[in-house]
């Protein structure tokens, strides 16, 4: 049975990773150590890029330990306003330097960047005209992060998982999580999200929107639950999130993104990925290992074509070849989306998946498996389908909560 580093609940939450910039410079509540540059101001916690710069202009910092060549690090970075100009984050040394892709838009950003030198400074600059606030900016080590135990956390989901809102507001933004590390399943480059050669997703600080394998915007429950599971963590261990999910498509007919025979490894895109993406991070993986959980939320895209207890049928037999090829992981299955839950159709979807959690008395349940229903009082966005971010952050924290109870059997003391 797949374990976590300890039996017992740890006595504090899992540290933060050293930030390579001085703390106050990098929340930028000083102006110590950055170099001055035309345009640029501290004040109120804030870079102001006041777009009186000519040319491109460049602020660099020197770090508390110089980058080591050919080790990846994440760059977290926000953008509080923004009407002029692309702002740019990078390192430096001593005549050469490397930079991410520009930010365009409001938000909370990742970048990962190899060090190619030995840089042993961050730096940020804007393009002539910039007008940019940020609020942040903070660099760590993926390299070590990635040196750790690896409990791999994988999405077999829809949208009201994948996150439905809006990238631009910022409220509805749960993330950054420099604690988790993301394997995304799509490559968008505005977002820090990249593949390799061979498709498999390069591994990123956690930061809103998770990139999975659909275009989804933003929000949802990813950040709450990383913020949430990495508190149940020890020092040694690192949440790896598979993001899989894809915002929208099925399971139940031909064609679906989800589709494939029961025990088949060939059949949609999303179900073709969500194998790829674990089956690479695991060849990965360090010594101790585990794929710890599988976060499953899906159906409404199958609401029309199942009835009674088909659907549960079908994702048992896929939790059941999943567990075969993976180990004995934790399964938390979060209820579906729609406002009006005693719909027919919406009704029978949410009592098939209820009956695969583990108390459930049904002769379908599953070990290791906890449902958990909508909040109490749960609201929604316009479209009476997602969950609005308030009900998101619930939903996040209650899976990362029951996915450590179920390893350390029981609440925290």
């Amino acid at each position: 049975m797949p374990t976590l580093s300890g039996d017992t609940w740890p006595e504090q939450p899992q540290s933060l990773p050293p930030n390579l910039i001085p703390q106050l410079a990098g929340e930028f509540e000083t102006a110590d150590g950055w170099d001055a540059a035309e345009g640029l101001n501290f004040s109120d916690g804030l870079a102001k890029w006041d777009g009186s710069n000519t040319a491109t202009s460049v602020s660099g910092i020197d770090m508390l330990e110089p980058a080591v060549t050919g080790d990846a690090y994440g760059v977290l970075f926000g953008v509080s306003a923004r009407s002029a100009g692309n702002q740019f984050v990078g390192f430096q040394f001593p005549n050469t330097a490397t930079n991410g892709s520009g930010f365009s838009d409001i938000g909370n950003y990742s970048r990962q960047l190899t060090a190619t030198g030995d840089y042993t400074r961050a730096r940020m600059y804007v393009n002539a005209g910039a007008v940019i606030e940020s609020d942040y900016m903070r660099v760590y080590s993926i390299t070590e992060l990635l040196k750790k135990k690896w409990r791999i956390v994988f999405v077999y989901s829809q949208s009201n998982w994948v996150g439905p809102g809006d990238a631009s507001d910022r409220v509805a933004n749960d993330t950054p999580e420099p604690r988790a590390i993301v394997i995304p399943s799509s490559q968008q480059s505005t977002r820090g999200a990249f593949l390799d050669g061979e498709g498999l997703g390069v591994p990123m600080l956690m930061c809103d929107p998770v990139v999975h394998l659909s275009g989804n915007v933003g929000g949802g429950p990813a950040g709450a639950f990383a913020r949430t599971f990495c508190d149940g963590l020890r020092d040694d261990e690192v949440l790896v999130y598979a993001a899989c999910g894809y915002s929208g498509g099925g399971r139940s007919q031909p064609g679906d993104v989800w589709y494939h025979e029961p025990g088949s490894e060939t059949g949609g895109e999303a179900w073709e990925n969500l194998l790829k993406q674990v089956d690479g991070v695991l060849a990965k993986a360090p010594e101790g290992s585990t794929v710890a959980a599988c976060l499953f939320c899906q159906g409404e895209a199958d609401l029309a074509d199942i009835t009674g207890d088909e659907h549960t049928l079908l994702i048992r037999s896929d939790f059941e070849f999943l567990r075969k090829r993976w180990g004995n992981f934790p399964i938390v299955i979060s209820e579906i989306g729609w406002l009006d839950r005693e719909r027919a159709d919406v009704a029978n979807m949410v009592a098939s998946q209820a009956k695969l959690d583990s108390n459930s008395g049904d002769p379908l349940a599953l070990p290791r498996c906890r449902y958990i229903p909508r909040p109490e009082g749960a609201t929604f966005l316009p479209d009476n389908l997602h969950y609005d971010q308030p009900t998101q952050r619930v939903r996040g924290s209650e899976a990362g909560t029951v996915t450590l109870e179920i390893y350390y059997g029981g609440p925290k003391p």
